[in-house]
């Protein structure tokens, strides 16, 4: 039953009705408050439509430390990027923008922790030099 209540809310999606995708998404999370994809889902739902008080108490309610530091400190990108996308759509350039420098951020974070450890630590400066030349 829950994915019926899904699969509404994605055809409403596709369709651009994101009042309604958000309001099928919902029945579905509640018939299943435990499931984390319905709640995404209506987050991402909600904050389509424009609704972004909604979204940010809806996915507050399921995170443990739900300041909104620790948001940013979880790397939720999808969450950021709706939200920033939101406030482009609002005319708010300011949070709409600072929502994809968290991302950008982020980005970088995976560089310096993963990337560059790998690179220093696998690969000599010849080959490194021959895969960017190439």
């Amino acid at each position: 039953m829950i994915e019926l209540y899904i699969i509404k809310a994605k055809i409403y999606k596709n369709n651009y009705n994101f009042k309604l995708a958000a309001e099928a998404a919902d029945k579905a999370r509640i018939m299943d408050l435990a499931d984390r994809y319905p709640n995404n889902l209506t987050v991402k739902y909600k904050i389509r439509n424009n609704d972004i008080e909604g979204g940010d108490s809806l996915l507050k309610t399921f995170i443990r430390d739900s300041s909104d530091a620790n948001l940013h400190e979880l790397q939720y990108m999808w969450y950021e990027c709706e939200l920033g996308n939101a406030y482009l759509r609002l005319k708010e350039f300011g949070p709409g923008f600072r929502q994809f420098k968290f991302i950008e951020k982020h980005f970088q974070d995976f560089y310096e922790d993963q990337v560059k450890d790998f690179l220093s630590n696998n690969i000599n400066l010849n080959s490194l030099i021959s895969i960017l030349i190439a």
